[in-house]
């Protein structure tokens, strides 16, 4: 008990400050977690391919030399930028732009598969902005022949490309993709001479088996392919 005429114990001026100081804190660390969180969840883990690069007026060439193919990029100045990811020897090809020109996105068979002598053919992603390209296709299918689609339709998320001789749309975002062509069907068709088959078989075993590329109409109704 404090001794009569002593007046109540009160906090000090100095440690309430900083006890309101320390949960301000606390709550701006927590928002950050939160946005940076909502942020990965919003791009599917590729806070890479939000970013924004000034690639007006440059080309995209692939440079052959005797050791290989190199994709590059000519700015309107004349230099010429190098991907530091490139391997001596290894054959870049098929460069096409992200419609909004962020990113250069082209295959290479510059990836090795494990323990073999294999190189499987894969995308890659290449800001201007960056010293090097990133993989964003993996597996042992290789891949070939990326495009987007033009005109009005403008697409910055999913490109066409050929794998295994089927047409898919690959989102490099979160690196799903999806048969396009030869289409899924449950259908079965009747054949009196060669049995049954499928609908897709039966109407384009004359042309081939296997598609080679492919592109968006305009208005991304149609795939020609």
């Amino acid at each position: 008990m404090s001794e009569p005429g002593t007046p109540p114990s009160t906090v000090q001026p100095k440690i309430l400050r900083k006890m309101i100081t320390r949960s301000l804190v606390m709550l701006f660390l927590l928002a950050v977690v939160v946005f940076a969180f909502n942020l990965l969840k919003q791009n599917s883990g590729d806070l890479a391919g939000t970013r924004k690069a000034d690639s007006a007026g440059m080309l995209a060439m692939v440079e052959y030399t005797s050791d290989g193919s190199e994709v590059v990029i000519l700015k309107p100045g004349g230099e010429v930028l190098h991907d530091g990811d490139y391997k001596k020897g290894a054959a870049d090809r098929d460069p096409v732009w992200r419609p909004d020109g962020n990113f250069l996105f082209f295959v290479s068979d510059r990836v090795k598969e494990a323990n073999t002598l294999i190189r499987n053919v894969h995308v890659h992603r290449w800001n201007p902005e960056d010293k090097s390209s990133e993989v964003r296709t993996q597996g042992a299918r290789s891949r070939s022949a990326p495009s987007f689609s033009s005109g009005t339709e403008l697409d910055n998320t999913s490109l066409l490309l050929t794998s295994g001789g089927e047409i898919i749309e690959f989102n490099p975002k979160d690196r799903s993709g999806k048969t396009v062509l030869p289409p899924k069907r449950s259908e079965i068709t009747r054949n009196e001479d060669e049995g049954t088959e499928g609908a897709f078989t039966a109407a384009y075993k004359e042309l081939g088996s296997s598609f080679r590329t492919a592109r968006w109409a305009r208005g991304r109704d149609w795939i020609v392919a």
